[in-house]
């Protein structure tokens, strides 16, 4: 179960994930805000070092992106529609479901990130759980 999960924090870039603000629908006003965050978490490894305080932003715990996903267990992945980490999150549903891991991707129009934390105001919140309830016991 990943929910609008951070994969890639290395911003390795493959035939999945290529990151561009064009591929984000927004109103003007939302452009800026969007802009500075996949700035501040896109490809700007030097400050993430210290914040994780690692010299290797590209090992494979910060990195399931890069790993082979073809040992990955049935995965249930879901992201917002405005999150920041929606490219690698779609760009990896997309990797694990080629390497033929059962795959469910569920995007959530009009959320940003951490929608999940809304869960009892907006029925897409409700909606998530029931998908994961539905996903668990088939695998």
């Amino acid at each position: 179960m990943l929910l609008y999960p951070t994969l890639n924090m290395a911003k390795v870039e493959d035939e999945y994930y290529h990151p561009s603000m064009d591929q984000f629908e927004m109103a003007p006003k939302q452009k800026r805000g969007l802009t500075k965050m996949i700035g501040m978490f896109g490809g700007m490894t030097d400050g993430l070092e210290a914040i994780l305080g690692t010299g290797d932003v590209k090992n494979d715990y910060l990195n399931p992106y890069t790993r082979d996903p073809k040992k990955n267990p049935p995965t249930f992945v879901t992201v917002g529609e405005h999150d920041f980490l929606k490219l690698e999150t779609l760009g990896y549903a997309v990797k694990l479901h080629n390497a033929g891991v059962d795959t469910t991707a569920v995007l959530y129009k009009g959320f940003g990130h951490a929608y999940f934390d809304n869960a009892g105001v907006y029925p897409q919140c409700e909606d998530c759980i029931d998908e994961m309830a539905r996903f668990m016991p088939e695998h």
